[in-house]
């Protein structure tokens, strides 16, 4: 279920940004914060995205 949510909020951030998508930004904002709860990690992804625009 993870991985699906993971996958799905990679997938809208890549929409989003368009070519300002950056797979290696991605991964830091989804890895820095280590083990976190997905409603969280939603908010960090969504935190990034509006960072980069």
């Amino acid at each position: 279920m993870g991985q699906r949510e993971i996958f799905r909020l990679r997938e809208d951030a890549r929409s989003r940004l368009g070519g300002r998508f950056a797979i290696a930004g991605y991964h830091d904002a989804v890895l820095g914060s280590g083990a976190v709860r997905l409603p969280l990690l939603s908010d960090l992804v969504a935190a990034w995205v509006a960072h980069q625009g």
